[in-house]
């Protein structure tokens, strides 16, 4: 089926240390064979990223410990063909690392995706119920 979500294995590092290289990158296929590509949301400016690998990998400086909280990553097809998509991908992957805590990253999944929908429309429930006065 095309358009299968890649499947991504590897740990990064637990952590990073100032003055001291930090390289990370993931194990990833496609079962549809398609060539894959990433993106990053809240990239550290000391890291690059490589967005037909998704390797980051930088020295962060002097200075700089505790200065990034999460990133969020998403690798196309699978998590979306445009990259608006997989921007917007990357963002709901940062939005779960950030709520797992501060200086994590997650690679995008698609349970992500339908968990901010459903939590979309009990807002929209939970507006509607207020002006209606059913509080």
């Amino acid at each position: 089926v095309a358009g299968k979500p890649p499947q991504i294995t590897g740990a990064p590092p637990k952590a990073v240390t100032e003055g001291q290289p930090y390289d990370f990158l993931p194990a990833a296929s496609d079962s549809d064979l398609q060539a894959l590509r990433y993106a990053i949301i809240n990239k550290p400016t000391w890291a690059s990223f490589d967005h037909s690998t998704g390797r980051l990998t930088g020295t962060p400086p002097k200075g700089s410990a505790g200065t990034y909280a999460s990133i969020g990553i998403s690798v196309g097809p699978g998590d979306g063909l445009s990259p608006d998509k997989l921007l917007r991908n990357a963002d709901l992957a940062l939005y779960r690392a950030k709520g797992d805590g501060r200086g994590t990253f997650r690679f995008f999944e698609p349970v992500m995706d339908l968990q901010m929908q459903t939590r979309r429309v009990m807002e929209q429930d939970l507006r509607k119920a207020l002006l209606a006065g059913q509080f």
